[in-house]
C-alpha cells in the first residue's frame, strides 16, 4: 500500500467520524510490579496507571477486516491507498461482515488428526476462517513450516506405500490370471 495526499476536508471528515474505541492492547494491569525491590532499592515499584493517546477501529475497504490503530498513527493509516488508488481504511463501520471461509489450519484443536498431532508434538493453531484449501496450504507453508514438512512428507510416504501395495495385488493377480490361463490352454492340448 502506498500513502497519498488527500483532500485535507476529507481527511478531517474521517479523523472527526464518530467510530468506536477500541481497547488498549497487551494486559496492562493496574498495581503491577515493575520491580520487586533488592538491596539496591529495597521498595517495590508499582505501575498505578497507563496513558496512551488511546486506539480507534480502523477498517479494509476491500476486505472489511477491522484493525486496531494508534490515535498517533490515525492519519497516515487513513492516507494508505489499495493498489487500484482507493483508500485502504476508513473509521465507517461497513454495513456487511468480513467475508470469513469456515476450512480450519491442520493444526486446529477440532481436526480428525490432532490425536495423532498431540502425541508427535505439534502446537494448536486457532485458525478456522481460512477460505479455500489453497489457503489452508499457504496458511501452512508460512505460519507452520516444520509442521507442515513433516506431514507431507508423512503424506507422500504414505501415498508411495499405498501405490506399491496396489502394484503388489496387481501383479499377484496378473500372475494368478496367468497360471489359471496356462492350466486351460494345457487342459485342451490334453
Amino acid at each position: 500500500m502506498v500513502t497519498a495526499e488527500l483532500d485535507n476536508t476529507d481527511l478531517l471528515d474521517e479523523l472527526l467520524l464518530k467510530g468506536g474505541e477500541a481497547p488498549e492492547p497487551g494486559d496492562f494491569m493496574q498495581e503491577r510490579v515493575i520491580h520487586k525491590g533488592d538491596e539496591e532499592a529495597p521498595v517495590p515499584i508499582l505501575a498505578s496507571s497507563l496513558s496512551s493517546a488511546g486506539y480507534v477501529t480502523v477498517y479494509d475497504t476491500h476486505t472489511r477486516e477491522p484493525s486496531d490503530v494508534n490515535r498517533n498513527l490515525l492519519e497516515f493509516q487513513l492516507r494508505k491507498l489499495h493498489s487500484d488508488g482507493t483508500r485502504a481504511f476508513t473509521r465507517k463501520k461497513p454495513a456487511l461482515a468480513p467475508v470469513r471461509g469456515f476450512l480450519l489450519c491442520l493444526l486446529h484443536a477440532d481436526r480428525p488428526e490432532r490425536k495423532e498431532y498431540d502425541r508427535i508434538g505439534f502446537k494448536t493453531c486457532i485458525k478456522a476462517n481460512l477460505m479455500t484449501p489453497f489457503d489452508v496450504e499457504s496458511h501452512m507453508k508460512a505460519r507452520h513450516k516444520k509442521e507442515w514438512a513433516i506431514i507431507e512428507s508423512n503424506r507422500l510416504r504414505k501415498e508411495r506405500d499405498e501405490d506399491r501395495a496396489f502394484q503388489r495385488q496387481m501383479m499377484k493377480a496378473m500372475s494368478t490370471a496367468g497360471a489359471r490361463a496356462q492350466k486351460k490352454v494345457k487342459s485342451l492340448g490334453d
